[in-house]
């Protein structure tokens, strides 16, 4: 069942600025997410802060934020056969999400506090391995989550 974005277990939040709250939808189902509320350097930017995600009762299996270029993220077991990727990115750019080789995700990045955050899901082998990497264009903010979902 999904729960609403806000925040996720170790999820570093790095961001400037304050922004409203948005909706994605997964599965239609509406999923809100709640802004971080933080200010870099004591300066209100017009930049939206990233979301932090929220997973409620949902098995947090990756997390991972970074100010830029590109990060790997050890690999993790899935709980399930089916997982659900969370992401958010601020800037002028794109973010690009690697699921080991069994996906890539890539969408402009959130340029307004009124455009959303992006949420995918799928399906995975129980007994793998799979890692996350993440690439922006400009050294965006960003933010990913993977949740364990049932599956279909």
């Amino acid at each position: 069942m999904w729960m609403y974005l806000a925040a996720a277990t170790c999820v570093l939040v790095m961001a400037g600025g304050c922004a409203s709250a948005s909706e994605i939808q997964l599965d239609n189902e509406t999923i809100t997410s709640s802004p971080s509320n933080m200010a870099s350097n004591s300066v209100m930017s017009d930049t939206p802060a990233l979301l932090e995600f929220d997973t409620g009762d949902e098995t947090v299996l990756a997390t991972s934020s970074n100010a830029g270029e590109s990060i790997d993220v050890s690999p993790f077991t899935p709980t399930t056969g089916r997982i659900a990727v969370y992401s958010d990115c601020v800037g002028s750019g794109r973010i690009t999400i690697a699921i080991g080789n069994v996906a890539e995700f890539s969408y402009d990045c959130r340029e307004n506090a009124d455009d959303a955050a992006h949420g995918d899901e799928l399906d995975v082998d129980p007994s793998g391995s799979p890692s996350i990497s993440v690439k922006t264009d400009n050294q965006e903010l960003w933010t990913v989550t993977v949740v364990a979902v049932p599956p279909l």
